[in-house]
């Protein structure tokens, strides 16, 4: 009799043994498995904030094509922006319970392809914004050599090159300024540009005073070597030059200097 009670005894330790392993085992998958979903939440959360900031980014750039340079939004912008909208709207409850799910990694790719899609667009602005600057920086060297013969660089219009170079090459490539902003100062920039009618640059300033082009190739020398000799002007050249009173002072001291 004693010995079948303690076999009895045995088996219910051992049941209640087992039933207690088999919660610690539940309670360690469920502890991974909220582990893991905190990771992947993270992830996901991660995830949507670089599309959010690259979506910003487009935004920015594409302000800058519009506005500051009067173009055509391109159709990829909407393509993607559309795509990039369907994967963000996505609330708090339906995460936890695609996390519940194990889906959102799924989520993840969603939003990663949703991303690049945005990246291919902001690339294809951008490569349209760079056409317009880089013809505005060819203007805007050639007439900073003609400046740099004319007042030695130190004129208000040489103030204007720089201002709109910098403009060019900084203000419009930082997405803290605002595109509207932008476009209003380059619209005085542009004015003042305007104002200077032929100091524009060689091609502008050749067809305002009909110069040669001989005499437009040497007059470039002056924007590479401090003086030129006299006796690589002709005739013809030195009568072209004689014409434009601001032109002729220059050139005068420049040689008188060598």
């Amino acid at each position: 009799m004693q010995s079948s009670q303690i076999h009895g005894s045995l088996e219910d330790e051992a049941e209640r043994l087992h039933e207690k392993a088999e919660r610690a085992g539940r309670a360690q998958n469920v502890e991974q498995r909220v582990s893991i979903a905190k990771k992947d939440i993270r992830r996901v959360t991660s995830a949507l904030a670089d599309l959010n900031q690259s979506i910003r980014d487009l935004h920015f750039y594409t302000g800058i094509l519009t506005e500051v340079f009067d173009q055509p939004q391109p159709a990829q912008v909407d393509d993607a922006t559309g795509r990039a909208l369907g994967v963000v709207d996505i609330t708090d409850e339906e995460l936890l319970e695609e996390a519940d799910e194990g889906r959102l990694m799924s989520i993840k790719d969603d939003i990663d392809q949703a991303e690049d899609a945005i990246n291919d667009a902001k690339a294809t602005v951008q490569e349209e914004i760079d056409g317009h600057v880089e013809r505005w920086q060819d203007d805007i060297n050639s007439a900073r050599e003609l400046d740099r013969i004319i007042s030695g660089g130190n004129s208000e219009f040489s103030q204007v090159l720089y201002n709109m170079d910098n403009f060019l090459t900084s203000d419009i490539d930082n997405p803290t300024n605002n595109p509207s902003g932008l476009a209003s100062r380059w619209e005085r920039l542009k004015a003042s540009w305007d104002e200077e009618g032929g100091k524009q640059g060689w091609e502008a300033f050749k067809s305002e005073y009909d110069l040669s082009d001989s005499t437009v190739r040497k007059l470039r020398k002056f924007t590479e070597q401090k003086s030129v000799n006299l006796s690589e002007f002709t005739v013809d050249n030195l009568e072209e030059i004689k014409q434009v009173s601001d032109l002729e002072s220059a050139i005068k001291l420049r040689i008188d200097s060598s």
